[in-house]
């Protein structure tokens, strides 16, 4: 094997690349301690591509990573002090599986240094197309294109709520290439299929944001821009056309999710007083054990008399990991956003800060998402969350090299 730094760039990249392309196809299901653990394909690549960058580590014997790693590392330690409270350990391994996949993205990527920053950002968002298109085909042709009341769109991989927080990263970062980029037929086309993507998922809190975040980040875009007056209007132009086509996609939908009173007195709806017993059942969860936390996925609603995810990412970290394991990671999540913030100040690509300032915003909406929904905490969505910020810290990092390189030459 190839053991060169460009030899082993290109296999990164391909490998990468594969990840993104197979990470929503329907996975393999294992056993785990009495638990279930969902292999999904493109984390069978992962491992394969964590496995060979632990070797190349074994040849140089040296390891570059920044606050990010470093933090990530220490949330993985301060969560094997919640065993000590643990019911299943089948569960708390498929949790810190999660984690611990997330902490070798960012340190493999904060390590290797890649040049084809806009390979992956185009392959990023075909990603986001690729679950997008699963959504559609189960609600075209499964579900005759109608809104199920009480039976939401389900594939292999997950359901409504978490799939739309999924598909708010690559939305977020399409919109805002086609609102400050060079315009894209492609992009228009992802964008679209996207949006129809998130409408079909039937959440509610998800279809809210981006109508919200959309008009927000429109008018932000287009007045903030330096861009002639021709190419506002053209990109305005662009926008409505693909909103024109969502509407068209998707309107019989939303007009049914209307009609059967899914948008009305949303605190007295059932699904909203159980989220609620949810959240009080893991805040007495925390309460018990406030320091080291009752390990992950380890919390059972008693009113439900089964395990369940806290709907709440703040909550989830509190009674999984206790006050420590919040601590750590909520600086982790701020210096993630630092890192966003300071690398779309500095970075040169043009292509690449727009993917920066896409995912910043997607970034904000996951985590005002994750306060209602499930998404910061398991694995799919963590692989895919971590993907991204990975990309942005390889591009960074290869541009400061090869600036050093040139100011020495």
């Amino acid at each position: 094997m190839d053991f060169s730094q460009k030899g082993l760039n290109s296999i990164f990249l391909i490998l990468i690349i594969l990840i993104l392309l197979t990470l929503f196809l329907p996975p393999i299901t294992l056993p785990v301690a009495g638990s279930s653990l969902t292999v999904y394909i493109g984390e069978i690549f992962l491992l394969l591509t964590i496995v060979l960058w632990i070797i190349s580590l074994m040849c140089k014997r040296t390891i570059t990573f920044n606050n990010i790693g470093k933090y990530s590392i220490f949330f993985i330690f301060a969560g094997f002090f919640s065993l000590i409270n643990i019911v299943d350990l089948g569960r708390y391994s498929i949790g810190l599986l999660g984690y611990f996949e997330a902490m070798f993205l960012i340190l493999m990527f904060s390590d290797i240094k890649l040049k084809t920053s806009a390979k992956l950002i185009k392959y990023y968002i075909y990603s986001g197309c690729i679950l997008a298109s699963f959504i559609i085909y189960e609600t075209i042709f499964k579900n005759n294109g109608e809104f199920l009341i009480g039976n939401k769109i389900v594939l292999s991989i997950g359901a409504s709520n978490y799939l739309a927080s999924i598909l708010l990263l690559p939305f977020f970062v399409s919109l805002t290439k086609l609102l400050k980029g060079k315009h894209s037929f492609i992009n228009l086309v992802c964008l679209t299929l996207i949006s129809i993507g998130i409408i079909f998922t039937a959440s509610r809190s998800a279809i809210i944001i981006i109508i919200i975040f959309t008009l927000l980040y429109v008018q932000i875009d287009l007045l903030s821009n330096k861009k002639s007056l021709i190419r506002k209007i053209s990109s305005l132009l662009l926008i409505l056309l693909g909103a024109g086509v969502v509407y068209i996609e998707g309107k019989s939908f939303l007009f049914q999710m209307i009609n059967t009173g899914r948008f009305e007195n949303l605190s007295e709806q059932s699904n909203f007083l159980t989220r609620l017993e949810i959240f009080r059942e893991y805040y007495l969860a925390f309460l018990k054990s406030p320091i080291v936390g009752n390990g992950y996925f380890n919390i059972k609603a008693n009113f439900l008399g089964e395990y369940t995810l806290a709907h709440n990412f703040i909550l989830q970290l509190l009674g999984d990991n206790g006050i420590i394991g919040f601590s750590i990671f909520i600086i982790l999540l701020f210096y993630i956003y630092r890192f966003l913030k300071s690398s779309y100040k500095t970075v040169v690509d043009n292509n690449m800060r727009l993917f920066i300032l896409g995912f910043k915003r997607s970034f904000l909406v996951i985590l005002l998402h994750g306060m209602v929904e499930p998404n910061i905490g398991s694995r799919l969505f963590m692989i895919y969350l971590f993907i991204g910020v990975g990309i942005i810290i390889t591009s960074v990092s290869y541009e400061k090299r090869y600036k050093s390189i040139s100011s020495n030459n």
